[in-house]
């Protein structure tokens, strides 16, 4: 599967900022391609920017915004629309790795007070442990399943059902991702992130500059000079 193709040309101070610039500059220009039961399945700019909303939407339905939502399972459109659609609620995201034994999502998912779970069909031999020993969590959200059924929400369904803009005033300052560390010496620890220090690192990126270097403050113009003096 192909990653996704945004990359950010100038400095954005959130992710609901970036996704708007790009689909106005490349609207039904492909985004995003994978293979779907042996067919090339390509997603445009500007159906990443709706379908993020829509999956706001779903969040607002279910009365989960500024809630904490774990998502598991396998590089993927649902997983992105699902991180996207997120952050840009002004909610919290919480990535989890897919490999991790049940017991340990668990502990992980209990630790980031989660309320809702999105997950794939990796997960299948491990969700009911997972139940069973995380009550609080409000939503299980299938991203294979078609229906919805008394205990499982279909996200294709959720989706359908929530089509439409979603409006909300991004606080690029406000943690909107909880990443948890591979725990290799110790304890997995999580790291809270802010939309703004997110974008810095993408920055980087695009820049070819370690991630990090960016600082918040000054714009892109004036942080470009200082490296280049700092080089010389």
């Amino acid at each position: 599967m192909s990653s996704i193709n945004i990359k950010p040309t100038k400095r954005y101070d959130n992710i609901k900022e970036m996704l708007e610039d790009t689909s106005k500059m490349y609207g039904g220009q492909d985004a995003f391609r994978y293979k779907s039961k042996k067919e090339i399945v390509s997603k445009t700019y500007n159906d990443i920017r709706n379908d993020s909303m829509t999956f706001s939407n779903v969040l607002k339905s279910l009365d989960l915004l500024s809630n904490h939502i774990a998502v598991i399972g396998a590089t993927s459109y649902e997983w992105i629309v699902t991180y996207f659609g997120t952050v840009n609620s002004n909610s919290v995201i919480v990535p989890i790795d897919k490999e991790l034994p049940a017991e340990d999502i668990a502990e992980l998912l209990d630790r980031a007070d989660i309320s809702a779970l999105v997950y794939d069909k990796v997960l299948s031999d491990r969700i009911d442990t997972i139940r069973a020993n995380c009550k609080n969590i409000r939503y299980f959200i299938d991203m294979n399943v078609e229906n919805s059924t008394d205990d499982t929400f279909s996200f294709a369904q959720l989706m359908s059902e929530n089509e439409g803009e979603f409006d909300v005033e991004i606080d690029s300052e406000k943690m909107s991702s909880i990443l948890f560390t591979s725990g290799t010496t110790g304890r997995s620890k999580g790291v809270m992130l802010s939309q703004q220090s997110l974008m810095d690192n993408a920055t980087c990126m695009d820049m070819g500059e370690p991630v990090g270097k960016l600082k918040v403050e000054g714009d892109l113009g004036k942080a470009l000079e200082i490296q280049k003096l700092i080089k010389k």
